[in-house]
């Protein structure tokens, strides 16, 4: 399998822990993919897209327990969900309100990609 910068970042950052959805978009603009977290928004959700579609990360949030609890629903709606969410022009509204959790697949491929994904 090969990745993009923004995938490998994801599946290299959720060996450490949960990756929270505004540090994605902090990297997109680290890599150059975008002049800032809002302009990313669309590799964000492409990148998502792509990952869950392998079956290699979930998505959820933190809750108060100090917990990662994964969205359920079918992926349309999970994506929909966090469509919905970024599509908010104030970056404080979501920077920390999704997670993405790395599958025992998802590690698995993680580790083979050596953990290296290498800001511009």
């Amino acid at each position: 399998m090969t990745f993009d910068r923004i995938e490998t970042y994801i599946l290299s950052d959720g060996l450490d822990d949960w990756v929270m959805l505004g540090a994605v978009a902090e990297a997109a603009v680290a890599f150059g993919l975008a002049k800032s977290t809002l302009d990313a928004r669309a590799s964000l959700i492409g990148a998502v897209e792509r990952l869950y579609s392998q079956r290699l990360i979930i998505v959820g949030e933190v809750l108060g327990d100090g917990k990662f609890h994964a969205w359920e629903g079918s992926a349309a709606k999970i994506l929909g969900r966090l469509e919905l969410l970024i599509a908010k022009d104030d970056i404080d509204e979501w920077y920390a309100a999704a997670w993405i959790d790395l599958t025992e697949l998802g590690v698995i491929t993680a580790t083979a990609l050596g953990g290296r994904y290498g800001l511009a």
